[in-house]
């Protein structure tokens, strides 16, 4: 089986932070109210939808091991989750 580009590495809490901190804004700004899945360098989005679940078979329609993927919401700055 062949490695995808987003698993050539281990996955490193580290460099997955700062990557993701150097995503830019406005980039993100177009997930909001999303769910998404990252790759393990957190340079990149590799999927998104609407709900967890569909975000997780999305990622098998994609052919991309979900646990491969670091997941998170985007949540809308116009809407409160309280």
């Amino acid at each position: 089986m062949a490695t995808e580009p987003w698993t050539d590495m281990a996955f490193n809490p580290v460099l997955f932070e700062r990557n993701r901190r150097l995503f830019p804004d406005e980039q993100l700004a177009k997930y909001s109210g999303r769910h998404i899945a990252w790759n393990l360098e957190g340079t990149c989005i590799v999927a998104e939808a609407a709900t967890g679940k569909e975000l997780y078979e999305r990622l098998k329609e994609l052919g991309i091991d979900p646990c491969l993927t670091v997941s998170s919401f985007v949540p809308d700055p116009n809407t409160s989750y309280i």
